[in-house]
């Protein structure tokens, strides 16, 4: 029997069709498709193209991340699932790291392989070696990591007003080919976050666009907001994400919680949240794709 489609997914699909110029009738034939392969077209797209390009690290990024993840498949049980290869290298990026945002994490932002082989000198045993990384670099170390175990990933940034100047806060949303579902896992705070009412991981669109009561954070540190120290994300952060260029509607296209972002507003630059995405995420004007607040998801 074939799985009802998920009004999450079935919203994903019309913002990416949609995003990308789609005509109705190319739409229409394009969900009948998705119907069929209980998945997002462009998720299989991007899983393709993914397999087809994880070689691009230069060989000691390789041989890092290959010392990374036989040193986590030694925390595995027997048999482990998808999830437990996640929930695994979740917690080696944030037991292995901290989250520090000084001239430390500034010296090496950019260069890959440092990060990493602090990551995996940390996770032997050297509390001394481990990297200061933001929430960013976290999602970027765990992605390489999953990579690593053939999962694929992507990276989301999500979206406040609630500050003098807009503050971002990147997760990662993976792909549980057990389940065949997106999940977001988030290795800056050690959690992913969970339905209450069906016990698995929300998806970005859940998080953004569903019913905040219906999410619990659990992770390393436990689970609920306050032990899990994510009371900020819920109260500010929830309201608008941006995918990354590799994945989901183009890099200057951003999806806005109409109920929850003050979209008038003007930060302390003077410039509302139309004008600085024009700015800062793209050469032309940013597309704000304003959904409803409550889809019921």
């Amino acid at each position: 029997m074939k799985k009802a489609l998920k009004p999450a997914l079935i919203i994903t699909v019309l913002v990416y069709l949609i995003g990308s110029g789609y005509m109705i009738t190319q739409l229409r034939g394009e969900l009948t498709k998705f119907k069929e392969v209980g998945g997002s077209l462009s998720t299989l797209r991007n899983i393709q193209a993914f397999k087809n390009s994880r070689g691009e690290y230069d060989k000691s990024v390789k041989l890092t991340l290959k010392n990374i993840r036989d040193q986590i498949k030694l925390s595995f049980p027997e048999n482990p699932s998808a999830a437990d290869t996640i929930r695994a290298s979740m917690t080696y990026v944030f037991s292995n790291s901290l989250h520090l945002v000084d001239e430390e994490h500034s010296s090496y932002f950019n260069k890959t392989d440092v990060f990493l082989t602090k990551l995996y000198k940390a996770g032997l045993g050297d509390e001394e070696e481990k990297p200061h990384l933001s929430c960013g670099l976290r999602a970027i170390s765990m992605r390489s990591i999953l990579n690593q175990f053939d999962i694929y990933s992507r990276l989301v940034q999500l979206y406040s007003d609630s500050y003098d100047s807009v503050k971002g806060h990147r997760v990662l949303e993976v792909y549980n080919p057990d389940s065949n579902e997106w999940e977001v896992w988030d290795p800056d705070y050690g959690v992913t976050y969970i339905n209450v009412q069906n016990g698995k991981p929300v998806n970005i669109m859940e998080m953004v666009f569903g019913n905040k009561e219906l999410i619990n954070p659990v992770g390393v540190l436990g689970e609920g907001w306050k032990v899990t120290k994510t009371d900020e994300i819920r109260s500010n952060y929830l309201k608008a994400l941006k995918f990354e260029p590799d994945s989901g509607p183009k890099a200057s296209e951003f999806l806005i919680n109409g109920t929850l972002f003050d979209l008038e507003k003007k930060f302390s630059d003077g410039l509302t949240f139309q004008e600085w995405a024009n700015q800062y995420h793209s050469q032309n004007s940013a597309r704000l794709l304003v959904l409803p607040g409550d889809l019921s998801i």
